[in-house]
Protein backbone atom coordinates (compact mmCIF):
# COMPACT_ATOMS: atom_id res chain seq x y z
CA UNK A 1 0.00 0.00 0.00
CA UNK A 2 1.01 3.31 -0.59
CA UNK A 3 1.71 5.64 2.40
CA UNK A 4 2.36 8.80 1.21
CA UNK A 5 1.57 10.63 -1.96
CA UNK A 6 5.74 10.61 -2.85
CA UNK A 7 5.45 6.83 -3.07
CA UNK A 8 2.44 6.49 -6.07
CA UNK A 9 4.15 6.07 -9.20
CA UNK A 10 5.04 9.44 -11.39
CA UNK A 11 2.14 8.47 -14.07
CA UNK A 12 -0.93 8.40 -11.03
CA UNK A 13 1.09 11.77 -9.24
CA UNK A 14 0.79 13.08 -12.50
CA UNK A 15 -3.05 12.45 -12.87
CA UNK A 16 -4.07 13.63 -9.84
CA UNK A 17 -2.14 16.34 -10.35
CA UNK A 18 -4.18 17.44 -13.42
CA UNK A 19 -7.09 16.26 -11.42
CA UNK A 20 -6.89 18.25 -8.57
CA UNK A 21 -6.19 21.50 -10.84
CA UNK A 22 -9.25 21.23 -13.36
CA UNK A 23 -11.43 20.70 -9.70
CA UNK A 24 -10.15 24.13 -8.28
CA UNK A 25 -11.04 25.52 -11.56
CA UNK A 26 -14.54 24.63 -11.29
CA UNK A 27 -14.42 25.43 -7.63
CA UNK A 28 -13.58 29.18 -8.65
CA UNK A 29 -16.12 29.24 -11.64
CA UNK A 30 -18.90 28.21 -8.94
CA UNK A 31 -17.54 30.57 -6.37
CA UNK A 32 -17.29 33.40 -9.41
CA UNK A 33 -20.72 32.87 -10.54
CA UNK A 34 -22.15 32.94 -6.75
CA UNK A 35 -20.34 36.25 -6.42
CA UNK A 36 -21.66 37.27 -9.90
CA UNK A 37 -25.46 36.18 -9.02
CA UNK A 38 -25.36 37.73 -5.30
CA UNK A 39 -23.83 41.33 -6.46
CA UNK A 40 -26.45 41.25 -9.02
CA UNK A 41 -29.04 42.76 -6.60
CA UNK A 42 -32.26 40.23 -7.93
CA UNK A 43 -35.14 40.51 -6.56
CA UNK A 44 -36.37 37.24 -4.87
CA UNK A 45 -38.68 36.50 -7.14
CA UNK A 46 -36.08 36.47 -9.99
CA UNK A 47 -33.51 34.92 -7.50
CA UNK A 48 -35.79 31.77 -7.24
CA UNK A 49 -36.60 31.57 -10.84
CA UNK A 50 -33.16 31.56 -11.94
CA UNK A 51 -32.75 28.73 -9.24
CA UNK A 52 -35.09 26.65 -10.13
CA UNK A 53 -33.89 26.99 -14.15
CA UNK A 54 -30.25 26.53 -12.66
CA UNK A 55 -31.35 23.04 -11.72
CA UNK A 56 -33.54 21.93 -13.82
CA UNK A 57 -30.43 22.05 -16.23
CA UNK A 58 -28.36 20.47 -14.12
CA UNK A 59 -30.70 17.57 -13.57
CA UNK A 60 -31.12 17.41 -17.50
CA UNK A 61 -27.38 17.18 -18.07
CA UNK A 62 -27.49 14.07 -15.05
CA UNK A 63 -29.68 12.68 -17.10
CA UNK A 64 -27.93 12.80 -20.36
CA UNK A 65 -24.86 12.33 -19.62
CA UNK A 66 -25.65 9.20 -17.48
CA UNK A 67 -24.64 10.88 -13.80
CA UNK A 68 -27.71 10.54 -12.13
CA UNK A 69 -26.93 6.90 -10.99
CA UNK A 70 -24.22 8.12 -9.41
CA UNK A 71 -25.82 11.05 -7.71
CA UNK A 72 -28.08 8.27 -6.02
CA UNK A 73 -25.50 6.06 -5.38
CA UNK A 74 -23.29 9.01 -3.34
CA UNK A 75 -26.61 10.20 -1.27
CA UNK A 76 -27.38 6.28 -0.78
CA UNK A 77 -23.60 6.00 0.66
CA UNK A 78 -23.89 8.72 2.57
CA UNK A 79 -26.58 7.94 4.24
CA UNK A 80 -25.41 4.69 5.50
CA UNK A 81 -27.25 2.50 3.30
Amino acid sequence: AFGRLSELPEALRDGMSFFRRALDEKVRSVASLRAALRDAGLDEGVKRELQATIQAHFKEWLMQSGSMRQVYDLARIERGE
